[in-house]
This record gives C-alpha cells, structure tokens and sequence, in this order.
C-alpha cells in the first residue's frame, strides 16, 4: 500500500493557492493508492478545514427563580457525557443571561450556588443520574432556560410539657436518605430555624436537651417511626415540639486492678437495640441525659488499658442488665468495674470428650475472653462462639478432635 505524508499535501495545496493568486477556487482531486486499486474521493468546492480544528458550539440561556426575578450569582454548569471529569462553566451571570463556549458532544447541564436558589440539573432535577443529557453541534447554538426553585426553612418552639420554652439543646433537620443533617441551638425561647434547605422532605429530630426526653417529630423515638416534612420552593414550615421529662444514669468505671478507668465511651441502648445517649468519659466518671423513661442496656467501650464490658459483667447487650430510668429522676451507683486487657487465660474446659465428627458445644471458663474472636482447638477453629461474659464463653468442637 502506498501512502501520501501529509506534509506532501499540504505543500501541493499551498503551490496551488500560490499559482491561483490566493484568490477563486480551489477544486482538489485527491488519490488515494490503495495496493493497485486508485479510488477517486469526491471533489470538493471551496476551502476545506484541517481535520484536525474544532468548532465549538453555544449553550446559553436565560435563568430566572420561582415566582420571579433574574438568578444572580451562580453559575451554569456542562459536564461532559458520559464521563462527567470534564466540565464547562460560566460563573459570571448577569441578569440571569449565561453563555458557554463548548466542543461538539453531549453534556449535563447544571444550575448551582444562585442566591437563594435550589440547585438543579436540567431538566428540573436535583439528581444527576435523572439529568437528561443536551445535544450540542459544532457552530450551533442551544438555547436552554431555567427556571429555579426557592430554597426553603423550618421553624419552631421547643417546650416542656406545661409549656415552659426548653433550651440548652439541639434542634435537627436530618435528609430523608438519613445522610446530610443541619443543627441548631435554641435561643431563650426555645426557638429555633434552619434555612437555606433544597425543596424536598426532611425529618427533625430534638435532642440533648437537659432533663428532657429527645424525640424525631412527631413524638416518635426513632426516624423508623417519624414522620417526614415537605418544604416547597420558597416554604417556611413550622414544627413545634413538646418534650417529655426524661431522666438519667450516673455511675463510675473502674479497672479490676484498681483505680478508674479512663479515656473511653458510655452507651445507653434501649430495647430496641437503639443508642440513645452517648458520652465520652475522661476521669471515669459519667452520667447519661435526657432518656426517656424505660429500660435500657449500657456499654461500656475503648477505656484505656480494658476490654469492654455490658453492664453486668456480659459481652453482649442481649445478655445485658437492665437499667431502669424514671421522668426526672437520676439512677445512680451504676459502677462497672472492667477487666484488665491481658491475653485469655483458661481455667476448665467441659466437657473435655467429644464425637470425633465435631460439633460438640463445650464451655469454657478463665479470664480476658472480652474480645474474643476465635477458638482453636488443636489449630482447628471451633464453631458457633458465643462470649457470655468475660470469664465464660461457649464454642462447638471441630471434626477431627
């Protein structure tokens, strides 16, 4: 096969534009040799663009808000499809007019960071993957307008049952997918409002509050049994809530060798298996607020040179003791005292026979069995573990011992 250099082109090109006086038109006939067959391609009137050059093309738009008025101070967004690495952006919108110079393709077209304004993808989503895809050509020009929804609020009073405002904790407007939360304290009236949130639906959560029993609105003890708010374009929604008195547990954490642990965490779950307070315990000290009246499962967890424990001398919280809490009263001298960390020690083994088959549940008594994770048996792990406390485990025998 026989092929023509590029370079050789372009130079009979140039001789001809030179011997035409750069003026009329050019009319070139290429041959291409391929093995002996010559293939004549179609003559071409006027002067053609190196393969090479790219003509961008134009989208640009007008952007206004819900209910009126020009997008100021944003910008309009293209990101490439389908890879999305690489984008186009005009950030300097005026009067809500925006123009962007990109190559031929396909693209998401995005509107974010508008003063008061939901982000969107066009057309009239928040979800890139629902994004419909635009169609740019080259030395065309797409003309897409946008019309942006209004960002949102939520606001309310929070009280004591006979009415007083509750202050000194948290108000929480938490995502529907659970992911992305805002938070705010209260003022002296119980008052609180979160503003700036897309249009969609929110939980809200109050808690911390001294003395008080947390809850997700309305009344409900988790987001499982809460009720979702809708915030439209531009809604302020009001959510009041009236919180229980709650009660408290108090106690101290010890080491089995002496002395108070420190440098760890105290957890209260409730029946459910739900953590409902958390506190962080430096001196070994600690008290657990705002529950609910009921009972409720504490861990002990990550102090400083211990294993963990579940109140009572357990390794899980199934097998936990209850802690009984009551409206506006504090449980105290819930003490633990944790074991030492040190490698497991085994005092009796029972029985010590088994079926050669495997399978045989035996039980095991020592010391350091917290952190468990695996029982061997001549090199062989055993089966179905299960901590009872940190002195007593059960283990099934493998086969062969």
């Amino acid at each position: 096969m026989t092929t023509v250099p590029a370079s050789a082109l372009a130079q009979h090109f140039s001789a001809q534009r030179s011997r035409r006086g750069g003026r009329g038109v050019i009319r070139v006939l290429l041959i291409a040799l391929f093995g002996t067959a010559l293939v004549a391609l179609p003559v071409v009137s006027g002067v053609k663009a190196p393969a090479s050059a790219t003509v961008n093309g134009t989208i640009q738009g007008i952007i206004t808000l819900d209910g009126g008025g020009f997008a100021q101070n944003g910008c309009a967004v293209a990101w490439t499809v389908p890879s999305s690495s690489t984008f186009y952006q005009d950030c300097t919108v005026v009067s809500g007019a925006y123009s962007m110079s990109v190559p031929a393709g396909n693209y998401i077209l995005g509107f974010q960071n508008f003063t008061g304004a939901a982000y969107e993808y066009y057309p009239n989503t928040q979800d890139y993957a629902a994004a419909t895809p635009v169609a740019v050509s080259g030395g065309g020009t797409l003309v897409i307008d946008a019309v942006l929804a209004l960002l949102g609020s939520i606001h309310g009073t929070v009280t004591h049952v006979g009415g007083a405002p509750a202050t000194g904790g948290n108000a929480r407007v938490v995502s529907s997918d659970l992911v992305s939360s805002w938070a705010t304290g209260v003022d002296s009236g119980g008052h609180w409002s979160v503003t700036g949130l897309e249009p969609g639906n929110y939980y809200v959560n109050f808690d911390q509050f001294p003395w008080l029993a947390g809850e997700w609105y309305p009344d409900a003890s988790s987001s499982g049994t809460a009720t979702l708010v809708v915030v439209g374009s531009g809604a302020d929604v009001t959510i009041d809530a009236q919180l229980a008195d709650a009660g408290r547990i108090s106690g101290t954490v010890s080491k089995d060798s002496g002395g108070l642990a420190i440098d760890g965490a105290v957890s209260a779950y409730d029946a459910d298996g739900v953590a409902r307070a958390s506190i962080y315990s430096s001196d070994g000290t600690y008290v657990l607020d705002s529950l609910a009246p009921g009972a409720y499962t504490l861990w002990f967890q990550g102090f400083d040179g211990t294993f963990d424990e579940v109140y009572n001398n357990v390794a899980s919280l199934a097998l936990g003791t209850h802690v009984n809490v009551a409206a506006g009263a504090t449980t105290t001298g819930i003490n633990v005292s944790l074991p030492d960390a040190a490698l497991p020690t085994v005092d009796t083994v029972s029985p010590n026979l088994g079926l050669f088959a495997g399978g045989t549940p035996v039980t095991i008594t020592g010391s350091g069995f917290s952190n468990a994770s695996a029982v061997t048996f001549d090199g062989a792990a055993g089966t179905n573990l299960t901590l009872i406390s940190n002195s007593t485990l059960e283990v099934w025998t493998p086969a062969g011992t």
